[in-house]
């Protein structure tokens, strides 16, 4: 059973409910994105909703905006040209160990202002880059919504796990209908599923990306007690 569009799910959806999607397109749309805000919900830290950009610092600006129009929240700041994991502070931390808004150099902590959408979140940096510099932002997106009958669901969550759409959808339109003994049957393989997809990716972190280099590694002498970095490298 091919799940990789929209579409496919809507005809999938309808053969359940022997119903005719192109009646019900735009309730089998919502549903479908209703899907999605609920996995979201339940999985916010799901390493299929974490991406990353590349944004360039100008000398002499600590301010910036402009986030990515699917940001979320922020995990991490990176500056792969100086091997650097910028540490993020609370708005009281980053005015207590700022003696200068104009003192410059690279980079090395970073706070958020005014985080209620992204048009209207601003990043500080300290110190103030003395140059020109790319850092790379990794961060948490929000749900996607798809409406085309053609859109791919694959930058939703993992194409295995499209069947909870399915899943979804039919509870919905259950209900609909007012079958809620059947619908709660749908509803119980629909958690069983969501909780199978969490499950497998259990391990993930909000910092999926274990290692943010090797300066970060080296410095410490420490056991490391994570098991995907002790893979690599051992626990002995």
């Amino acid at each position: 059973m091919n799940l990789s569009t929209l579409g496919s799910i809507m005809e999938e959806v309808a053969t359940r409910l022997n119903e005719t999607y192109t009646d019900e397109e735009t309730a089998y749309r919502t549903w479908v994105n209703l899907c999605t805000n609920d996995i979201a919900a339940s999985f916010p830290n799901a390493p299929f909703n974490y991406v990353s950009a590349d944004r360039t610092l100008s000398a002499s600006v600590r301010h910036y905006t402009n986030f990515p129009s699917d940001f979320d929240r922020m995990i991490n700041v990176t500056y792969p040209g100086g091997d650097i994991k910028l540490t993020y502070l609370t708005t009281e931390e980053f005015n207590a160990v700022q003696p200068s808004a104009s003192e410059t150099g690279t980079p090395t902590v970073y706070t958020l202002h005014g985080a209620t959408n992204p048009a209207n979140t601003q990043i500080e940096f300290y110190p103030v880059p003395s140059t020109d510099i790319t850092v790379n932002y990794e961060y948490r997106k929000l749900p996607t919504s798809v409406s085309a009958f053609s859109a791919q669901m694959v930058s939703v969550v993992p194409p295995k796990y499209n069947e909870l759409y399915v899943l979804f959808a039919q509870k919905q339109g259950l209900q609909r209908r007012e079958d809620y003994q059947a619908a709660n049957t749908i509803e119980a393989q629909y958690q069983i599923k969501k909780q199978q997809m969490i499950s497998e990716f259990r391990r993930m972190t909000e910092e999926p990306m274990r290692i943010k280099s090797i300066k970060e590694f080296t410095a410490s002498n420490k056991t490391y007690g994570d098991e995907i970095v002790n893979m690599f490298w051992g626990n002995d």
